[in-house]
């Protein structure tokens, strides 16, 4: 039986190293540089940036993310990188991007929307173990 490669979740933020230098444009430029590597890593995800800070969720798989964590993590545009999720997930959200810039309330929107199906996921998993 072949080994199947276990779903993986990032999230992280940072500070900008030069944040009133910092345009969506290089934002989105940074999202179509990453694209080929993520296609080729099998790493999908989604990149905002407001007010010099960058907030980014990448789905791949494990040692996929892990290392391109640890490129992000000494990239030199910014800083006080923190991971906010690093664990598995059952399903990619963003199966259809290699990596997109979504503007900042749209990105938050996704980020409402994943955590509510969470929720939803663990409160039926709790309700089918008591009956």
């Amino acid at each position: 039986m072949g080994c199947r490669l276990q779903l993986w979740k990032l999230s992280y933020v940072s500070i900008a190293t030069a944040p009133g230098a910092m345009l969506e444009a290089d934002v989105r430029t940074i999202c179509a540089l990453a694209q080929p590597h993520n296609l080729r890593a099998n790493i999908t995800g989604i990149l905002t940036y407001q007010k010099g800070r960058f907030a980014q969720l990448l789905e791949g798989p494990k040692t996929e993310l892990q290392a391109l964590m640890a490129r992000i993590a000494v990239d030199s545009r910014h800083h006080s990188v923190k991971l906010i999720v690093d664990g598995p997930t059952h399903i990619r959200r963003y199966a259809d991007w290699s990596m997109a810039y979504l503007d900042p309330k749209e990105f938050m929107r996704n980020q409402i929307d994943d955590l509510l199906e969470q929720t939803a996921i663990v409160a039926e998993a709790v309700s089918s173990s008591l009956h």
